[in-house]
């Protein structure tokens, strides 16, 4: 067995009771059917417990007011402390670690869902690398697996984990790019065209690139009222969606409420006092650029390979694309609410919550999957001057 990891992936310590929020609540937690037999046979009161506490139908912990009903008031797990973490369900214990498998192959990565991990990712400056390892396990073959499709996707994500870390050039221009080569590598997996895929890597890798993508930031001048659209439709797709927690449902309206309820004209005003404010400062706009760019590279370290399963390369892309593009409006609503100007913390909390709400729910990534390929807000003329028209 073939395993790959980010560089990071060993660096993560549960802080128990210390964490800013838990992971035992906002979702239901799925129990694996090893850990189901052996909770039904747990012996003692609180066997019996433990019995009485999981939807045997879904394979379910209950819940209580969103919580786990294992949940203590020290905010930790009753599991843990009766029984012994090695009875822990796989969900819990293994979160937030997260394993993607491939044929012969797992990849595992750390959920910034978690707020250590967002913590932890958005404080790094150094560069993320994959770290590839081996060992004797073999995994059951995946019938029908697609291995010529699974090497275009693997090589072209090399590419745009460099390219995204390329620090000395802007990175609206990074963000335009992986736009871009989402879409021209979609049309290729939609044509079965294969041949063209490595040509299409070795295209992008050329010095022109950057050349090309900087005259299109100038052709564009100040799209900010495109920005102003696909920024509005994003929100009112993600209020669409299977909501976690009503805290989040609150904050969504209420940046709507900072951003929108103006219009165009008072959009545009809010986000140039935002970016002037994040000029004042040159350590305030590199940190802001490290930030977005840690937030892309997770979401296509996560997602990008996965689309050997549905071929949906490009809905991958505006996923990695789009979240750096919405957690930084959330950070210029927060900034324009409370008139302080924004710290690694209010980047590490909305950052973890929105992962939470996106990720936690398959119904949301598959209803994700499908809105940003077919609505045309989304499309990929509206999706570069948004993201390369000028930026103040």
């Amino acid at each position: 067995m073939q395993y790959i990891r980010p560089d990071y992936f060993n660096e993560f310590k549960c802080v128990g009771g210390e964490c800013p929020d838990n992971c035992c609540a906002g979702w239901q937690i799925v129990i694996d059917k090893d850990s189901l037999e052996k909770y039904k046979h747990q012996e003692g009161a609180f066997g019996n417990r433990l019995r009485n506490e999981i939807d045997w139908e879904e394979g379910v912990f209950h819940q209580y007011n969103g919580d786990c009903c294992f949940l203590n008031d020290e905010k930790l797990c009753d599991i843990y402390s009766e029984i012994g973490e090695e009875n822990l369900c796989y969900t819990c214990k293994n979160y937030p670690r997260f394993t993607e498998e491939f044929d012969n192959l797992k990849e595992q990565f750390l959920c910034m869902s978690c707020p250590v991990v967002a913590e932890m990712l958005l404080g790094r400056n150094e560069k993320v690398t994959l770290i590839s390892s081996e060992d004797d396990e073999e995994m059951e073959e995946i019938e029908d697996f697609d291995f010529l499709m699974f090497d275009k996707l693997q090589s072209s994500r090399n590419y745009l984990l460099d390219m995204l870390q390329t620090r000395e050039h802007d990175i609206r221009l990074r963000q335009g790019i992986l736009a871009a080569f989402g879409h021209d590598m979609q049309r290729r997996v939609r044509n079965l065209e294969f041949c063209t895929m490595d040509s299409l890597i070795e295209k992008y890798k050329g010095a022109n690139t950057w050349s090309f993508f900087k005259d299109k930031k100038n052709e564009y001048g100040d799209r900010t009222a495109d920005r102003y659209l696909v920024s509005k439709a994003m929100f009112k797709e993600l209020e669409k969606l299977e909501i976690r927690k009503h805290e989040w449902e609150r904050w969504l309206k209420r940046c709507e409420l900072q951003l929108f309820a103006e219009g165009a004209r008072g959009y545009l005003e809010v986000r140039q006092s935002f970016l002037d404010a994040m000029a004042s400062s040159k350590k305030l706009e590199d940190e802001m650029a490290l930030y977005l760019e840690q937030i892309m590279v997770y979401f296509l370290l996560h997602y990008y390979c996965g689309s050997v399963y549905d071929d949906n390369v490009y809905a991958k892309v505006k996923l990695s694309v789009l979240s750096a593009l919405v957690i930084e409006e959330m950070i210029c609503a927060k900034w324009h609410i409370s008139g302080k100007l924004p710290k690694k913390s209010d980047w590490v909390a909305i950052t973890y919550q929105y992962a939470r709400e996106i990720e936690h729910s398959d119904e949301n990534l598959e209803t994700l999957d499908g809105v940003l390929v077919s609505e045309k807000v989304f499309g990929i003329q509206s999706l570069e001057k948004a993201i390369l028209g000028l930026q103040v």
